[in-house]
């Protein structure tokens, strides 16, 4: 166990120690003891040495608080540390007036570059942001410490391996006394997988879009508790309405749905939800300009736990040329029955003449 005071030192070493405190007169270190109750605790011990009476006078003060402090910043600032690394985030601090930038070592592994490499300053950072970016970017910063606005943007910084990577920026802009801005402390995030995800979502949503205009094939989804529609683009479109002018609901559908295809449609649609049968029907529509199409509807209705319909997920295809295509086809299947009727009836006649 402890002594009462627990220098952590050998006696040849505690001899060392005082000849130091007396050429040098003074000492201070750290070490621990049992206070009053055995309890062990951190103390600050002060040593000073008289000369004149050859004597050495020690001071003890508590600083359990202090280290306990201590111990719990070096706790929080290891798990930021491990926050900010583990999220690819990086923390800055820039003192405006002397131009001085400081990073963490998180800033460096997100910028591709060695500490020993990084100028420290405001244009050591913005040469490594491309030109199409660094205006956009100064300006925002300018904004910032005008007071306007926090600086708070998305740009894109080229590493010394010409990578090019997309950086989420977020920061806190301080002010004097006098409302000038002395201090500017913020956070870089990589962020580009999640910009590269989101440019792949866009390619993909408009290659299926493309692929629906040619097919004539749209999409939609219907939350069935409030009736609200979400269309694609060509849903939009095969009903020669406007994304933004038309709001897409169940009752706004309906209403382009042609009158006399309404109670039908609404019984598919009863017996979809209600009935578990499937959601598979063509009808027509009425543009906006009067004109008719028919469309062929497909849909899966989703369930909740207790069984009840909340969604339908569907298709909608315009079918108007097949459908005209199919009764051109049966008039002139009529004509030719019609037709053959008439020259057997001419065969039959002259027969009997």
């Amino acid at each position: 166990g402890l002594t009462d005071l627990d220098v952590q030192w050998s006696p040849e070493e505690i001899g060392r120690e005082m000849q130091k405190v007396k050429t040098a007169g003074h000492a201070l270190f750290e070490t621990r003891q049992r206070d009053k109750c055995g309890q062990i605790i951190d103390v600050e011990v002060s040593v000073n040495y008289l000369p004149v009476t050859d004597q050495f006078f020690s001071f003890i003060r508590d600083i359990s608080e202090r280290k306990q402090a201590e111990g719990k910043l070096l706790e929080s600032q290891e798990r930021l540390l491990l926050a900010t690394q583990s999220s690819n985030t990086g923390i800055w601090d820039w003192d405006v007036v002397n131009n001085k930038l400081v990073w963490d070592e998180s800033m460096y592994a997100l910028y591709g570059i060695r500490k020993e490499d990084f100028g420290g300053v405001f244009e050591a950072w913005s040469s490594m942001v491309p030109d199409e970016d660094r205006q956009y970017a100064e300006g925002e910063i300018q904004a910032a410490l005008r007071g306007e606005r926090e600086y708070d943007i998305v740009h894109r910084i080229v590493r010394p391996n010409g990578d090019v990577r997309f950086i989420k920026v977020g920061s806190k802009t301080h002010f004097d006394e006098n409302c000038k801005p002395f201090r500017m402390i913020g956070t870089n995030v990589d962020i580009t997988e999640s910009k590269q995800a989101e440019e792949a979502l866009r390619e993909s949503e408009k290659r299926l879009s493309e692929a629906q205009r040619i097919a004539h094939v749209g999409n939609w989804e219907l939350d069935i508790q409030t009736h609200a529609l979400l269309w694609s683009d060509e849903t939009f479109r095969l009903f020669a309405v406007q994304r933004g002018i038309f709001n897409p609901t169940m009752e706004a559908f309906f209403e382009c749905v042609h009158p006399d295809d309404r109670s039908m449609m609404n019984a598919v649609t009863q017996a979809a939800w209600y009935e578990g049968k499937p959601f598979d029907v063509e009808h027509r529509i009425v543009c906006p300009d009067g004109a008719e199409r028919t469309v062929h509807e497909v849909a899966e209705v989703i369930f909740d736990d207790a069984g009840q319909p909340i969604r339908m997920i569907g298709t909608v295809r315009d079918i108007t040329d097949r459908k005209r295509a199919e009764e051109e086809k049966h008039i002139l299947q009529e004509r030719l029955q019609h037709a053959d009727k008439m020259e057997a009836i001419g065969t039959l006649a002259g027969g009997i003449a």
